[in-house]
């Protein structure tokens, strides 16, 4: 889990069909020690994470990424010059246990990663 170690959640607003976060992220995290040292980059990986772990506790079950239909990264995000991002969320089911996604994450005019992902219920 990387809530309130990676990141911090410091805005919250859900609806039925989408999570609007806005996330600060730790600098001291030693993820950034290995990704990387001199030069801290926020992970790929770790930002779809944050989508996932952010709907399993907004739908409330165990999830797992089963497609990434599309997975852009259109910039990088430095915790020292982009403390502070929001990702919104929007989903729906897809089937039985299955949700569809569409995520993006931003910082004030800037897209930092757009996503099309679909994740079942383990």
């Amino acid at each position: 889990m990387l809530n309130n170690s990676f990141y911090q959640v410091i805005n919250k607003q859900e609806t039925d069909g989408s999570i609007t976060l806005t996330v600060e992220f730790n600098a001291a995290h030693k993820i950034f020690e290995g990704h990387f040292p001199g030069q801290p980059v926020v992970p790929g990986v770790c930002m779809l994470h944050i989508i996932k772990e952010q709907l399993a506790g907004h739908v409330q079950k165990q999830i797992i990424l089963r497609e990434a239909a599309q997975v852009k990264y259109l910039n990088i995000i430095t915790p020292a010059t982009v403390p502070v991002a929001e990702i919104v969320i929007a989903f729906q089911p897809a089937g039985e246990q299955l949700f569809s996604v569409t995520a993006t994450i931003t910082a004030n005019t800037t897209t930092y990663c757009k996503a099309k992902l679909l994740f079942g219920v383990v």
